[in-house]
């Protein structure tokens, strides 16, 4: 996604890429690279690439929201068309009205699970709190000024016991 957008964002800790092979996960100079069969190749559009990375990666808001940032109008309304309730719209939606400041002229999710923000299988989170527009569970460790996200790894264990 950093390569067909052109963000000007620092690397991200995982790259995905499609190649031919077995889906396979590298550790190469402490990033992960993960390589995926071309059956997972998607179109050449900002929004296919975005939904990608939202699928597929744990999540890096820095590049996310500057991926966010690129889409025009267009493309948000034409998502929304094709994707109403799905979750990586939904989730991507509340991202960008939440981080980028501006108020989509979508109208609010009615129907479809709330879904968390950030995964938490991959990622530390908060306590949820609802996002009604959007139908989606805001877990973010902060707010728009400050919000950083933890990727779980197999050395990232609680600090305390339940």
């Amino acid at each position: 996604m950093l390569d067909v957008l052109d963000l000007p964002v620092p690397p991200p800790h995982t790259f995905s890429y499609v190649r031919n092979g077995a889906r396979r996960t590298e550790r190469i100079d402490g990033r992960t690279i993960e390589s995926y069969p071309p059956q997972y190749a998607v179109e050449d559009r900002p929004v296919a690439h975005l939904k990608f990375a939202l699928r597929r990666e744990p999540y890096d808001l820095g590049v996310v929201i500057a991926a966010l940032e690129r889409l025009d109008p267009r493309e948000w309304i034409a998502w929304h068309e094709a994707e109403p309730t799905g979750k990586y719209f939904r989730r991507a939606w509340f991202f960008y009205e939440t981080f980028v400041g501006d108020r989509l002229d979508l109208p609010d999710a009615k129907v479809g699970d709330y879904v968390p923000a950030l995964a938490p299988e991959r990622h530390i989170v908060a306590g949820g709190r609802n996002s009604r527009r959007h139908r989606v569970v805001d877990n973010l460790l902060g707010g728009p000024d400050l919000c950083p996200t933890v990727r779980r790894t197999p050395s990232t264990r609680p600090i305390w016991s339940a």
